[in-house]
């Protein structure tokens, strides 16, 4: 997963995609207190991307100090192609190709808690996936707010996307997010959605944050956990 993180630093590698639609969604159809055998995804990248990852840690072990100032030269979003990325500019070129390829493929089961408290829903993995239940998610009964490990996130839109490559895997729901430019690190992120799978009500969390001058898993990740919904 480390070397998939370093390469969505500088392109747009998204596979989940947030965009305003005009209908809304009730969470309360998905929000239920208890415990839920659900399903955690990853991104599945083709072999192709993971070579030419490679070649990118390679030469960004490198150039560190360069790949410093080259952010701050350029602020946020897509990068312009270097050689000092050791990658040619056919290959960033093709990195455009592939990313219509990527989508997510189940890794393992967890177990989802989703607990009502006094003024917020928490949820957590249930001890079984480290990364969620560190996020501390809080998500406030006014559904105006999430707060997470990360920080609080105020911005919020109805949204749509899919989870694999067919329509049956579209989802809609709520995302909220937060964006960040800094004159010295560029722009970070940090996206968290609820929403239901519309083909086989499932119930669906997202989870994606990027931080370029961070390393650690909550700063850099992306993940999705299905469940089924109560009839």
């Amino acid at each position: 997963m480390p070397i998939r993180i370093l390469m969505t630093m500088f392109i747009l590698l998204q596979t989940i995609t947030s965009q305003s639609y005009s209908e809304g969604f009730k969470l309360e159809s998905i929000l239920s207190d208890g415990m839920h055998s659900a399903e955690l995804w990853f991104v599945n990248e083709p072999p192709e991307l993971q070579a030419i990852t490679k070649k990118f840690q390679r030469s960004l072990a490198n150039h560190k100090e360069w790949f410093k100032v080259y952010l701050k030269q350029h602020g946020h979003g897509k990068l312009p192609w270097h050689k000092n990325m050791g990658i040619t500019s056919n290959e960033y070129k093709k990195l455009e190709q592939i990313k219509d390829q990527i989508h997510y493929k189940k890794v393992k089961d967890i177990k989802l808690k989703m607990m009502e408290l006094s003024s917020s829903f928490a949820i957590t993995a249930h001890r079984s996936w480290k990364i969620l239940d560190r996020l501390q998610v809080r998500l406030s009964k006014d559904r105006q707010n999430v707060d997470l490990k990360v920080g609080k996130l105020t911005n919020l839109k109805a949204s749509k996307g899919r989870l694999g490559k067919s329509g049956e895997d579209e989802w809609t729901g709520t995302c909220w997010y937060r964006k960040e430019k800094d004159a010295d690190n560029g722009a970070s992120y940090a996206t968290f959605c609820l929403g239901k799978i519309n083909e086989s009500n499932k119930g669906v969390l997202t989870y994606e944050a990027r931080n370029r001058m961070k390393t650690d898993h909550l700063s850099n990740s992306d993940f999705v956990v299905t469940w089924p919904l109560q009839q």
